[in-house]
């Protein structure tokens, strides 16, 4: 074997590892690529979920803050009736100073009443309490899910990036790969090229003045 058939040896297997090299490396870059595609699409499902619960809460919130207005009128409706009970009692007291057994017994039950009121309002202050503290709470939530959502998004531009990245890393390598491929052709075809030289030199013409003296 001449040396440069040897050394066109070394170098076509040097090329074959390279290929193989390079069809590895795009194989991973191709892997990575599905891989980034399902944890893209994962995202935008947990995207879509934080979306439909973000859209309870502000459903829930809309429901409280209608709660709340509601008990805030029922609130103001009782003291108006409360005020106008009392200013009926003072005129019944007042009227009734002459029937002081009717007065009183009326009286009584007025008070009664009052007392019944004041309970519910005691009742209905708590439980505005309660709602204003639901409402808070609700706030807080929302202000968690918005939060969620802002981060899921810069994750998702993330990995928007790498895989835009994997992708024109994969094409570098099968652009790479493929010069590889030209240049190796190319040098295959110069050394058939040299070698059919070389062989039509070695073949050497019988000089005519030679051919005399052995005659």
């Amino acid at each position: 074997m001449s040396a440069k058939e040897q050394a066109w040896k070394d170098e076509r297997q040097s090329l074959t590892q390279d290929l193989r090299d390079t069809q590895q490396e795009l194989s991973l870059s191709k892997n990575e690529v599905m891989n980034l595609q399902k944890q893209s699409t994962q995202m935008k499902m947990e995207y879509e979920s934080l979306q439909g619960n973000l859209q309870q809460l502000r459903d829930l919130l809309n429901t409280k803050e209608e709660q709340f207005r509601q008990v805030q009128k029922d609130h103001e409706n009782l003291l108006l009736s409360q005020r106008r009970k009392e200013e009926k009692w003072r005129e019944v007291v007042t009227a009734s100073e002459a029937a002081a057994a009717d007065s009183r017994m009326h009286a009584d039950t007025l008070q009664q009443e009052v007392k019944h009121l004041d309970e519910a309002l005691k009742q209905r202050e708590l439980l505005i309490e309660t709602l204003k503290q639901q409402l808070f709470h609700t706030k807080q939530d929302l202000n968690k899910v918005r939060d969620e959502r802002q981060k899921l998004e810069r994750d998702r531009a993330c990995q928007a990036r790498e895989l835009a990245e994997a992708r024109s890393h994969a094409r570098r390598l099968e652009q790479t790969f493929q010069d590889k491929c030209k240049e190796a052709f190319e040098s295959l075809r110069l050394s058939l090229v040299d070698s059919s030289s070389s062989s039509s030199l070695s073949v050497v013409p019988i000089a005519p003045e030679e051919n005399a003296t052995s005659l």
